[in-house]
């Protein structure tokens, strides 16, 4: 769904910047930033596919938004064994509202998807997530 010019950086702060207000219902964490899950293939809009087993989500903050653009402005690691237990090129991300379960907000691909083994380290760093709000 296309947003008018007026209304798209809003809806970009209110889903990156403030869930308390934007999703009360969903909201049990009592935090602003949303959950990232990795996937190694597009999620679905449910969020549920492609999903790597023993993947955990992890929190990253946004800057405002400004010009139809929510940009995350600290990086988000997965330290060795949180990507998976087996070799895996996560491609695709989901954001959710917690940790565990919680509502699904939007999901993207990644644009330069890595190689990871269950030793290493993966880092988006900040700037990297780049979410945008398509106007008509």
């Amino acid at each position: 769904m296309p947003f008018s010019a007026a209304v798209a950086t809003k809806v970009l702060d209110a889903v990156f910047n403030d869930f308390v207000a934007f999703l009360a219902a969903d909201w049990t964490d009592g935090t602003d930033e949303p959950w990232l899950e990795l996937h190694t293939g597009n999620p679905s809009s449910a969020g549920t596919a492609n999903t790597i087993a023993t993947s955990i989500r992890k929190q990253v903050n946004h800057a405002a938004a400004a010009a139809n653009l929510a940009e995350s402005n600290e990086a988000a690691s997965w330290a060795s064994g949180e990507h998976g237990a087996s070799t895996v090129t996560p491609t695709w991300i989901s954001v959710w509202t917690t940790e565990t379960s919680g509502t699904h907000l939007a999901y993207a691909q990644i644009t330069n998807p890595v190689q990871v083994d269950p030793t290493q380290t993966l880092t988006l760093a900040s700037g990297d997530l780049d979410w945008v709000a398509v106007v008509s």
